[in-house]
């Protein structure tokens, strides 16, 4: 019979693992293990490790994190790109509507989103990541990935033609209608302005409720993806994956590179923060 161990305190170490993986991007990325929520355990335990001041599923467990792909699968259709979505819930609304609407795949910009593993993050996508494939990678590869799968690139902004209009949102500069990959851009957007490359289109304004300055991203976000995949692209599969495949072991150069602070960092940067901290804690072990 497995044996079982039994937390009788918030100082137990355990305790504090779990803090780390809760709060800590970095201490994410070097375990590859992320906390998930469910039942049967100490309340006082589960709300502190939680982050929650009202914790009712009374579980806490850790997960190893899906890896992400170099670059999306070639059958990709749809795909949802995302750049300075920096709340943790609203990437999670985004990311929980992509999946339930069958989009294909995810590609993050660098440096400017919330950390999509946060716990905030995975409660408020319900876990999307486990069950569709996506990327980490700069403008100019998305560009290249976008050009090889024959995509439309569209941004959704406060002009261009109205998505589900009379119109045709595919402008004849861009005559590809294999797919699209749509971008949303966050009031933090590391990209001062949408790229040139991407033909931008906009949302039925709806009484100011579709107002991207205003308005909920994740809300509208979501509206944007059912309306684009409705009215343009109902032919289209669903998810080419039912689950995010397993990076092989060394992982991707793009995977979760973001330090204790949730900065984006290069794998470099990080393998020398985590040298720095075995350094630090050998140090003190010596002088105590």
């Amino acid at each position: 019979m497995a044996s079982h161990r039994v937390i009788k305190s918030l100082s137990d170490p355990l305790v504090a693992e779990l803090l780390g993986l809760a709060n800590e991007s970095a201490r994410r990325v070097e375990s590859k293990l992320c906390v998930v929520s469910g039942k049967k355990l100490l309340n006082e335990l589960a709300e502190k490790v939680a982050n929650m001041r009202s914790y009712q599923h009374n579980m806490l467990g850790t997960i190893r994190m899906p890896q992400p792909l170099e670059k999306p699968p070639d059958t990709t259709k749809l795909l949802l790109i995302l750049d300075g979505v920096i709340d943790a819930g609203q990437l999670g609304t985004i990311l929980r509507s992509a999946f339930a609407l069958k989009w294909h795949s995810i590609w993050f910009l660098p440096r400017t989103n919330a950390d999509p593993f946060d716990h905030k993050a995975i409660r408020s996508s319900q876990g999307a990541l486990w069950h569709m494939p996506f990327s980490y990678g700069k403008l100019d590869r998305l560009e290249r990935f976008i050009e090889e799968s024959s995509l439309f690139p569209a941004v959704l902004d406060t002009k261009g033609p109205l998505i589900g209009g009379d119109g045709d949102i595919f402008t004849t500069n861009s005559p590809s209608t294999n797919g699209i990959a749509l971008l949303i851009r966050g009031p933090h957007a590391g990209l001062a302005t949408p790229p040139k490359s991407f033909n931008r289109v906009r949302l039925s304004d709806a009484g100011g409720r579709m107002n991207l300055t205003e308005a909920d991203l994740g809300m509208v976000a979501s509206v944007a993806l059912h309306e684009i995949k409705n009215n343009y692209f109902q032919h289209v599969s669903a998810s080419p994956f039912v689950a995010s495949p397993e990076a092989p072991r060394e992982g991707s150069k793009y995977a979760h590179h973001f330090d204790a602070r949730g900065r984006a960092r290069s794998r470099r940067v990080l393998e020398r923060q985590q040298a720095a901290r075995r350094t630090d804690r050998f140090r003190t072990g010596k002088t105590t």
